[in-house]
């Protein structure tokens, strides 16, 4: 997603730690957090100003369309 925007170099997320006692079945692992490394300095700050506080999904049917960006 990212690469869109300005070459990016290396990408870590951290794995979230299981919730007991969900009745739902999820799929794929779930991450809590995660960094995105640009290969400029000067890009990793223009796209941090524009995408901070942005909507992360687009439509209203994906799981992720209430969740918001939080970049620094």
């Amino acid at each position: 997603y990212f690469d869109e925007y300005a070459p990016t170099g290396r990408i870590y997320l951290q794995l979230a730690e299981k919730v007991e006692g969900k009745a739902k079945r999820e799929r794929g692992p779930k991450y809590s957090e995660g960094w995105v490394e640009f290969k400029s300095k000067r890009d990793a700050k223009l796209i941090a100003k524009q995408l901070n506080n942005q909507q992360v999904g687009g439509r209203r049917r994906t799981p992720w369309y209430e969740d918001i960006w939080n970049i620094k």
